[in-house]
């Protein structure tokens, strides 16, 4: 990072798209356009205060351009039991933007 000493002028400086994570990925310009999913766990039920009996994990999707994210508990590690907690839990919050 320059000093502002050795500026010769502040506006000339040219803006750069911020960069994320390890493989410095751009933000995106629109939200919802790029999204990062990643599934984290496994999690025992008897370490939380939850109302489940097995092991859950958690699907944790990040919207790229706004850094919003949110995350929705998946009872099973199957596509089907992932596309459902992806439709109902994350819709709502990509049709409200």
């Amino acid at each position: 990072m320059k000093c502002q000493k050795n500026v010769a002028n502040a506006n000339e400086q040219k803006s750069v798209p911020t960069q994320y994570g390890i493989s410095s990925h751009q933000a995106s310009k629109t939200p919802f356009t790029d999204i990062s999913v990643d599934i984290v766990g496994h999690f025992y039920p008897l370490l939380y205060n939850t109302n489940l009996t097995n092991h859950f994990h958690l699907l944790v999707v990040t919207d790229m351009h706004s850094r919003f994210t949110k995350v929705g508990i998946l009872k099973t590690l199957t596509s089907n039991e992932t596309w459902n907690v992806l439709k109902k839990n994350m819709a709502r919050s990509i049709h409200k933007t």
